[in-house]
């Protein structure tokens, strides 16, 4: 959801009685309930991919933005290593990009996933997620881009997300919209 998470492994016989502990602790700390588009869009706000749509077997953690997660210090041999090790220091050939619309309005357009992404009039890649931020009244994308160019220099670049054969003016998110560490303030 864009903030540190927590799953609970519970007796099902006590489930009632500890939701409803923490919906009344909750008020003390301004708890509210939320809807999954809600959740959604918070993961997005703070940049954090979505196993299934941002990232699967068919992207590597490189392209993904997330060989921070990749730690080869360690003598244990992890699923993958090899792979990744074969990978590390080659040209990715796309990338992962955040975006978001020119002129973003709630639902219009409805971005889901799978929309092409064009510099000027050529398709550098596809979306993966979207969705519209209300904290930050921005029609949000992620998706995966092959350009020579990086993030820095495509942001100032005319891009486009279609949808239903309309191309929509995107910006690049350089970073994410939501500031990670205001959670330690």
């Amino acid at each position: 959801m864009g903030e540190l998470g927590f799953e609970l492994y519970i007796e099902n016989k006590d489930a009632k009685e500890i939701y409803q502990l923490i919906v009344e602790e909750g008020k003390n700390h301004d708890l509210s309930h939320c809807g999954s588009h809600a959740m959604d869009t918070m993961r997005m706000e703070s940049g954090f991919l979505h196993w299934g749509h941002d990232i699967s077997p068919e992207e590597n953690q490189y392209e993904a933005g997330l060989n921070f997660a990749i730690s080869y210090k360690k003598e244990t041999n992890f699923i993958g290593k090899e792979s990744l090790l074969k990978i590390k220091d080659q040209k990715q050939n796309r990338r992962f990009i955040m975006l978001s619309l020119k002129d973003s309005k709630p639902g219009t357009p409805l971005l889901l996933h799978e929309e092409p992404i064009y510099l000027e009039d050529k398709i550098i890649g596809r979306t993966t997620s979207g969705n519209y931020s209300f904290n930050y009244k921005k029609n949000l994308s992620f998706g995966y881009v092959s350009s020579s160019h990086s993030n820095e220099e495509l942001s100032k670049m005319d891009l486009y997300i279609e949808v239903a054969k309309q191309k929509f003016p995107a910006l690049v998110e350089i970073t994410p919209l939501k500031d990670k560490q205001a959670r330690f303030l």
